[in-house]
């Protein structure tokens, strides 16, 4: 019976919002107030108790309760009950009468959730504590979307009361009903890239598979205006950290806007020899199933596939955009302007030590200051066609001559193209040729 009292009571809740949602028009609202005929002796909206006014106000639990005994674990017309409110307005003397007088701390509202949860949303530490100090409470119980205190914890960024969760022994991997942790909400209410980067860092501390999952740490430095393009000292690029990471690490990559992967070396090979692709491939070993799960390998691959496809395909796009640049410079007689848009991309090959490519464009470069504006044109046109055709290349197989991947069927056409010494992928050596012109 009581069941179904809280069902009812819980129609009424909805109800109650939609009616005051200003999306409900005139029809819509006749509608919902048909409905809430139906539910005898529904909570009226605003209605509560003097029980939850005592908690809202922080004293007075006692006296309210010898009044209205019943309303120890009532909810009120939102589905609160006096000790939500009490966590929410961080009462503590108010939530210690309210647990001595035998209150639940179990009780959820019409969204499922608890006393906890709203003490640890609105951030009132010493509320945390008590509760969390209460034989029987459950730190990793749900609301009606799966999400635990330390989720809420998370959105929040709260260093103490992320601390105080955690060493209470909730799951840091807890996840949701969208298949969420804690650490994709991290810091979503809160702006304090302090707060962000202590509370990050007790759940990187918190256990091993959080370090899986690096969706969290991405986001906090990309927001903080981190750069995508630097090296660690083992010339290990992001995408060789990507490599390491888990599906969800990949997908939040892939969300990203393309540009963000410009000027990362897609092919960078580190201080042991390996490449992105190299490191991805160590990790789907038997030995190196701590990096994901066994199930997701297939699907990792193609997130991890397609992530050095935008990376291969974005940097190719700029070059086009820039090679475009010094043309319409050489075809107008700017020629200082024609080597400074040509310096970009040098700078760009220094940076990758694609020192076959970087020789060429120099010789480019003599040209334009030798005053040769047909064959610097001609040149160019060629290079741009020849970058527009490797754009969606499958990136599989590394060209040993560039910073640059290609796929099988394209091995062989570039045997042939090599012959014409067409494209600058294919014809990086030229640079030796153009300054013997030049000379």
């Amino acid at each position: 019976m009581q069941a179904g009292w809280d069902c009812l009571k819980e129609v009424a809740f909805v109800v109650h919002e939609a009616l005051d949602s200003w999306l409900i028009d005139e029809r819509g609202a006749e509608v919902l107030n048909r409905v809430l005929s139906f539910v005898d002796d529904a909570p009226t909206w605003g209605q509560s108790t003097s029980v939850h006014a005592a908690a809202r106000r922080g004293h007075g639990i006692r006296e309210a309760l010898e009044k209205e005994p019943w309303a120890l674990n009532e909810a009120d017309c939102v589905g609160d009950y006096p000790i939500h409110v009490a966590g929410m307005f961080g009462n503590k003397d108010a939530l210690e009468d309210l647990i001595h007088a035998n209150a639940s701390f179990k009780l959820k509202n019409f969204l499922g959730q608890t006393a906890l949860m709203y003490a640890v949303n609105f951030g009132h530490i010493d509320c945390v504590r008590l509760l969390l100090g209460q034989t029987g409470i459950t730190v990793d119980q749900r609301d009606n979307s799966e999400r635990t205190a330390l989720h809420y914890a998370a959105m929040e960024c709260n260093p103490e009361i992320v601390a105080a969760l955690l060493a209470a022994g909730a799951n840091a991997s807890a996840r949701d009903h969208g298949g969420q942790s804690p650490l994709h909400f991290l810091g979503k209410n809160c702006t304090n890239h302090e707060r962000i980067e202590q509370s990050l860092r007790l759940f990187l501390a918190s256990a091993k598979v959080i370090l899986l999952s690096r969706v969290a740490p991405f986001w906090c430095l990309l927001e903080a205006g981190a750069s995508m393009q630097l090296l660690d000292k083992l010339g290990q690029n992001v995408l060789d950290m990507a490599a390491c990471s888990n599906l969800d690490t990949l997908q939040y990559l892939l969300s990203l806007e393309p540009k963000i992967f410009r000027g990362i070396n897609s092919n960078q090979q580190s201080a042991y020899f390996w490449t992105p692709w190299t490191s991805f491939q160590r990790t789907l070993t038997p030995s190196d199933l701590y990096y994901r799960e066994e199930s997701s390998h297939e699907a990792s691959q193609a997130a991890f596939s397609q992530l050095l496809q935008i990376t291969h395909d974005e940097n190719l796009q700029w070059e086009i955009r820039i090679l475009e640049c010094t043309l319409t410079h050489m075809r107008q007689g700017c020629m200082e302007q024609a080597r400074s848009q040509l310096d970009l991309v040098i700078g760009q090959r220094q940076k990758w030590k694609d020192e076959e490519f970087v020789c060429y464009y120099r010789g480019i470069s003599q040209q334009i200051q030798a005053g040769d504006f047909e064959g610097v044109i001609a040149a160019l046109e060629e290079d741009i066609e020849d970058l527009h055709r490797h754009i969606g290349s499958s990136p599989w197989l590394r060209n040993p001559g560039s910073g640059d991947i290609i796929s099988d069927e394209e091995e062989v056409d570039q045997t042939d193209d090599n012959e014409d010494g067409d494209s600058p992928y294919e014809t990086a050596g030229r640079g030796d040729e153009v300054e013997s012109k030049t000379a």
